[in-house]
């Protein structure tokens, strides 16, 4: 059954129709992605579903009683308090029979006999309703998720107010997961994620047990997380079975069939015009007539457009460099004596395409700007070779001038004429007056595209790029692919996007945990290998819980108390690890304790439900 759907929705703002038939369902369990290109109307469906805005026509069905939960791309958490108490909020039911609880512990202890008997029952009943909710595993499980989204315990006791915008967006995210609420819409989730972050990400939507509409540009975690996709094309929608890839293909050869069909159809107009216009006037004028009524009657089909509006991104370099283009030995660098990461030796040479990554705050960009000579090298030194002309892609797109039109900053950049400005800007969806927008008014995707005009332009030897698919739709990230695959020039580039890094790169820089380590081939080849070589911390193994021997005529009062004992027992040492920071570190283990705790508490309240039976 459809959890929610809509059927036949329009919806316009002013003269301009934003939406003109979108129908699709969202069952139960279903993890479907909503794509389309840059305002298209995407974040408008998301909006209509939550009822924030009304549709002009047709139905949005919700099952009443439905949760749902959602994350736009904007949200952050905000609060006075500790992060994980700020987050432990989001379960306010819990909290309410935590609340519940601790009322009823103190009012049982100073009474006895009825009244003893009334309060145990009423306890029994809000802890058996605490413990359905998972009220037990609360707490490991804020922690857990956490550590996941990259807030680990550095982070837990940090007032919120400190911590960075991309901080406080991953909090969001964890106190919005932790609601398990029956729907879950997620507006590009992975925005300010590491990779490691993702991974996680990704495995918890695949485990979650609710339904899932996500509109993400992230064309790896969509190839993971989701069966199905709704495709938001010329504002209307169709769905196509299967992950992103499956997707990709299915689209393409359905615009075919559409085209061959239009093109069918437009040979058939033709034929009858030219007899119309043959036959109008003489012997067969009835039936030229009849002709021309059949033609007029049919639906005539539009063109479809087989080609999405994406940049028209060409890199070349205007002149080789040498051989070697910089070598780097020993480079590390620190803060306040505090090494970020040391030890890095990388020889890089002409066309190499090599890709860093490793989690937010390891170091990326810091080394990037030490190539650049932005930021001091604290340790080892950069060797930089001969003829090397570097373009850099700063993800804050900090290199334009705020004040400059869109067309000003072109011209300045590339001595160009204003018919030339023109026709270049064209080929990166600047179009009519959008040309004389002040570049302070421009979106994150402008400002994206505007700066990989200016480096088109440039024609540099080396590509230095962080982060260039920030704000990019999925189809100008396809174009970046393929450009950056025929660039004849040198590529370093840090990004998120493994889609991005399996493409193109073909040697991985992991900066993680004050280190530096080099592996060859793409993402999927350094996945593979990676987190073999990781080393793992070492701790004590937890306590095995005491062997309990069950009688084969069936169990005693005495046996049942006994194996209530033991796992009680198990339960507490349990909670004290899960309780422990640092057991996060090693997501395997915290994950295999969690999923203990739960198996204990779910045979605890077997126990005593078999207890009270043998007792009647």
């Amino acid at each position: 059954m459809a959890a929610i759907s809509l059927s036949s929705v329009r919806k316009s703002f002013g003269a301009f129709e934003v939406l003109d038939d979108v129908s699709f369902t969202l069952s139960a369990g279903e993890k479907i992605a909503l794509v389309g290109p840059n305002g298209s109307g995407k974040t408008t469906i998301l909006n209509l579903i939550l009822g924030l805005d009304e549709p002009d026509s047709g139905q949005i069905s919700v099952i009443p009683g439905t949760s749902i939960g959602y994350m736009s791309q904007d949200s952050r958490i905000e609060g006075r308090h500790a992060l994980i108490e700020e987050v432990a909020n989001s379960a306010t039911d819990i909290l309410h029979l935590e609340g519940e609880l601790r009322r009823l512990e103190h009012a049982m202890s100073g009474e006895e006999g009825e009244c003893l008997d009334g309060l145990l029952a009423e306890y029994g009943e809000v802890q058996a309703e605490f413990d359905r909710l998972g009220g037990y595993a609360f707490e490991a499980e804020i922690k857990s998720t956490l550590s996941g989204l990259g807030l680990g315990p550095e982070h837990w006791e940090k007032p919120v107010s400190v911590l960075s915008g991309g901080q406080k967006t991953r909090a969001a995210l964890a106190k919005l997961l932790l609601q398990q609420p029956d729907v879950i819409l997620l507006d590009e989730p992975t925005n300010h994620l590491d990779i490691e972050a993702c991974e996680w990400l990704e495995e918890f939507l695949q485990d979650f047990s609710g339904a899932v509409l996500v509109v993400s540009h992230d064309r790896y975690f969509l190839d993971r997380v989701v069966t199905k996709v709704v495709d938001l094309h010329e504002r209307s929608t169709r769905t196509y079975p299967g992950n992103y890839t499956a997707f990709s293909k299915q689209k393409e050869e359905f615009l075919q069939r559409q085209l061959k069909d239009f093109e069918r159809q437009q040979e058939e107009i033709k034929k009858v015009e030219d007899f119309i216009r043959r036959y109008g006037a003489g012997q067969r004028a009835r039936e030229a007539k009849g002709r021309e009524k059949r033609i007029n009657r049919a639906e005539r089909l539009r063109k479809p457009k087989t080609e999405p509006d994406k940049i028209k991104l060409k890199l070349k370099s205007a002149a080789r460099s040498g051989n070697i283009v910089m070598d780097l030995v020993g480079v590390g660098k620190a803060f306040d004596d505090k090494p970020l990461f040391k030890g890095l030796d990388l020889l890089v040479e002409a066309g190499d395409r090599i890709g860093l990554i490793g989690p937010n705050g390891a170091g990326k960009t810091t080394l990037l700007k030490m190539i650049l000579e932005d930021e001091e090298i604290s340790f080892g030194d950069i060797h930089m070779g001969h003829g090397v002309e570097i373009g850099y892609f700063d993800q804050h797109l900090d290199g334009l001038d705020p004040e400059n039109t869109v067309i000003e900053e072109v011209i300045e950049a590339g001595g160009l004429t204003l018919g030339e400005a023109r026709g270049m800007l064209a080929k990166f969806l600047f179009m009519g007056d959008d040309v004389f927008k002040k570049i302070s008014a421009l979106s994150g995707g402008e400002r994206n595209r505007l700066v990989l005009a200016g480096l088109m332009l440039a024609k540099p030897n080396v590509l230095i790029l962080d982060e260039p698919t920030n704000h990019l739709d999925i189809d100008s990230r396809q174009a970046l692919d393929a450009a950056l695959k025929d660039y004849d020039g040198t590529i370093i580039l840090t990004s998120h996007d493994r889609y991005l890094l399996n493409s193109v790169v073909t040697r991985i820089v992991e900066v993680s945990g004050g280190a530096a380590r080099v592996f060859e081939g793409n993402y999927e080849y350094f996945a593979e290998r990676a987190r073999a070589l990781r080393p793992r911390r070492t701790k004590k193994k937890p306590k095995p819980a005491k062997k309990i021997v069950q009688k084969k005529t069936g169990p005693s009062i005495a046996d049942v108390e006994l194996q209530i004992e033991d796992a009680e027992f198990r339960l507490k040492e349990v909670s004290g690890l899960l309780n422990d920071g640092d057991i996060y570190a090693d997501a395997e283990k915290s994950a295999a304790l969690l999923a203990e705790y739960n198996a204990l508490n779910a045979r605890i309240t077997e126990l005593y439900a078999e207890w009270e039976a043998l007792s009647e």
